[in-house]
């Protein structure tokens, strides 16, 4: 078949020898997408007591298709005063948060360590 194309590259060249009709069919795709419950977390703690519980997010598709591939990171490393724990890879999961109450030795305080 002469000039024929088949594929799924995104953007796509076709290139013409002579004056021919050309006829595209595009198909939509099932397209993910993250949602959040709630959208932010707030913990409220003071220095010498228990930490606050922890809180859980709930992680679902507000969109059409799977969902996959979720994982939890931290760009600039994980911190130590913070935990978090993903329940499964694709949607619906459970993101549960945690803050700790340790003070690392090398925090400086404005009272000075005890």
């Amino acid at each position: 078949m002469d000039g024929g194309l088949t594929g799924t590259s995104n953007p796509i060249t076709i290139a013409m020898t002579s004056n021919r009709s050309v006829t595209a069919v595009f198909s939509a795709t099932a397209t993910p997408l993250i949602e959040l419950t709630p959208t932010s977390l707030d913990f409220l703690a003071k220095v010498g007591e228990p930490a606050p519980p922890a809180q859980t997010v709930s992680v679902t598709n507000g969109g059409q298709g799977i969902l996959s591939g979720l994982a939890r990171s931290f760009p600039d490393g994980a911190p130590d005063w913070l935990t978090a724990t993903l329940g499964g890879a694709t949607a619906p999961a459970t993101l549960s948060v945690q803050v700790s109450m340790t003070i690392p030795s090398d925090t400086p305080s404005p009272r000075g360590r005890t």
